[in-house]
């Protein structure tokens, strides 16, 4: 398990540095990479919920349940 949490660690840290240098060698303003961010989380957001009522609508099928 602990393999598992250093890997994870290391991911993140990764995924971290790697971002802050693409925003600092950025060609965009800061503006930009803003609104940018922004509309990628949105949409990130948003697929995330479509995901959850698409697997939640399957168990439901798959378990009987008819939603209210």
């Amino acid at each position: 398990m602990r393999t598992l949490s250093d890997f994870l660690k290391g991911i993140i840290l990764g995924f971290t540095l790697g971002a802050a240098g693409g925003l600092l060698a950025s060609p965009k303003s800061g503006e930009e990479v803003q609104q940018t961010l922004r509309d990628r989380w949105q949409e990130a957001i948003d697929e995330g919920r479509a995901a959850q009522a698409a697997k939640q609508a399957e168990l439901e099928r798959r378990a009987g349940i008819r939603p209210a």
